[in-house]
């Protein structure tokens, strides 16, 4: 299965971007506070306390002043953490944060006074300060806070602002981190399949499911789905849908039936997140036929298409029941995909075969031991005279090759 990530970005100059950005001026934006005010550092007229610079790639930051994590002070919300970051890529991130230590805390995220958005909302019934657990756990623990934000390439400050507090008279402490790639991937389920062709109406349904790139188990909701056949017999088929609660959304489309429906399916399924990159994966449905055709002889009409001309001993009780003395036969095939499989008679005496004929095909059929095997036309709706040394061995292949069950049309030779 092939999970591609398209990036549209741009090759900045960063060394030049990051020396503006230090010296930026940032209107309207609330500068932050530090844990030295009265309330817990949260004085209007106080400015950024730390400045931290993050590798990419290096797993979760620490602050310069206070590792291992970013502080914020108690108070009435929004106001923003003592601890501002800075990072430069050529490539596109992902910005993830999350809460830690106390239950219930939300923040909104900004990078270059900018905002991305906010973590999410926390599940947790009765939010509380459980102690700090660490971030990879408290990234996929529902009772704490956290987000993930995709950045394109370029030079960034983030800050954060903590807009909810599970505790006014308590502050708290949480983790930033920025990698290479979107936040967020999509993965198609099952990635392979292979199904029978020949039931008409049969569907075949793909689950898409959108997770975090680095942490699998957090599954994202909301997320647009966009899904298309690019290539094989239902090319050009589409739907789009949201992801559920479980990060999951399905596509499902009808099969074309008949030959032109055998083949290779291509399914993609992408979504495109706030940086414009675009996160695609495929899978593929094979429709295959490996059934069989049935093949069968009837009595039929003499070379006038009229009548059927009474053999005596064709149908049971008769002394030779089942054998049609006259040798006129129609010839019969069924597939369930194939509409015209092709028909052969074997002579069960030597190596000849006549055909192929079409299903509906009539023919006259001499079973003479000492003539040699051969076909030739016939007038009338007899197709073809067949003479043969052995019994009429009669068989079906359809286009995809398979071959039926052989009947025997029988026909008594002439007497001595």
């Amino acid at each position: 299965m092939l999970s591609k990530v398209r990036m549209h970005s741009s090759i900045f100059l960063l060394a030049a971007l990051f020396s503006l950005l230090a010296g930026a001026s940032w209107a309207g934006v609330t500068p932050a506070k530090a844990d030295t005010g009265p309330n817990g550092g949260n004085d209007d007229d106080v400015s950024i306390q730390v400045v931290a610079p993050i590798t990419v790639g290096a797993g979760w930051a620490s602050s310069v002043a206070i590792p291992p994590a970013f502080f914020f002070g108690a108070g009435a919300v929004p106001f923003f953490a003592d601890d501002s970051f800075t990072f430069a890529t050529a490539v596109p991130v992902a910005v993830r944060v999350t809460d830690d230590f106390c239950m219930g805390d939300v923040f909104r995220i900004y990078a270059n006074a900018v905002a991305q958005g906010t973590t999410n909302a926390v599940v947790s019934e009765f939010p509380a300060c459980t102690g700090e657990i660490g971030p990879d756990d408290a990234y996929v623990d529902p009772g704490f806070s956290s987000g993930c934000f995709p950045l394109a390439a370029g030079a960034y400050t983030i800050t954060i602002e903590v807009i909810q507090l599970w505790d006014p008279t308590q502050g708290g402490r949480g983790y930033i981190r920025v990698d290479e790639g979107p936040c967020n991937t999509i993965s198609l389920a099952p990635p392979t399949a292979t199904n029978e062709l020949g039931t008409p109406g049969q569907t075949h349904t793909v689950t898409a499911t959108v997770a975090d790139a680095l942490f699998p188990d957090v599954l994202i909701e909301g997320v647009d789905v966009d899904f298309e056949i690019t290539a094989g017999p239902n090319d050009g088929e589409t739907d789009s849908g949201a992801t559920d609660a479980d990060g999951e959304v399905d596509f499902t489309y009808v099969a074309i039936q008949g030959l032109a429906g055998l083949g290779t399916d291509t399914i993609e399924a992408c979504f495109t997140d706030t940086a414009d990159n675009e996160v695609c994966d495929t899978a593929t449905k094979a429709w295959v036929d490996t059934t069989p055709p049935v093949a069968r002889c009837i009595e039929t009409t003499n070379p006038a298409g009229k009548t059927t001309p009474p053999a005596g001993s064709t149908t049971l009780p008769g002394s030779q029941g089942g054998q049609n003395e006259d040798g006129f036969y129609q010839l019969l095939a069924r597939d369930l995909v194939d509409p015209d499989p092709e028909i052969f008679v074997a002579d069960g005496g030597s190596s000849f075969v006549a055909g192929p004929f079409s299903s509906g095909d009539k023919v006259k059929i001499t079973q003479a031991p000492g003539a040699t095997p051969g076909s030739k036309p016939m007038a009338g709706v007899i197709v073809a005279h067949i003479t043969l040394k052995g019994d009429a061995i009669v068989y079906a292949v359809d286009a995809a090759g398979n071959v039926s069950a052989r009947v025997v049309c029988l026909v008594p030779p002439p007497p001595k």
